[in-house]
């Protein structure tokens, strides 16, 4: 301990925890963000086909819209393709989950309409 001074109520067992090196150190959750969807509305009780863009986003990836699994493909760590689930009226958020937790909201991101008549 020549070359350190101790700061007090610091022990020399927590400086060694501290300067241990963390080479297979990962964040507890992948970091998520959901920018847009395209459209940013289906008709209710219609599958709609739809395009979401963000950031982070994992190969085995998850969509819910309105707490409902959307039907999806990850085309890279930006870009996911998929349909709607079948949902009544109203605006829902769209949610994006890694395998890890992370997780990413757009709220009110989409919007089910009513059909015409």
């Amino acid at each position: 301990m020549s070359a350190l001074r101790l700061l007090a109520g610091v022990t020399a067992a927590t400086l060694a925890i501290v300067a241990a090196p963390a080479c297979n150190w990962k964040p507890a959750t992948s970091l998520v963000k959901v920018a847009s969807i395209e459209p940013h509305s289906g008709v209710a009780g219609v599958a709609t086909t739809i395009l979401i863009t963000g950031a982070g986003f994992d190969a085995s990836a998850s969509v819910t819209i309105g707490g409902k699994i959307a039907n999806v493909v990850v085309v890279n760590d930006r870009t996911i393709q998929g349909v709607t689930p079948i949902s009544v009226q109203g605006t829902v958020d769209v949610v994006v989950t890694n395998p890890d937790g992370g997780r990413g909201t757009l709220y009110n991101g989409f919007t089910f309409i009513s059909q015409a008549r």
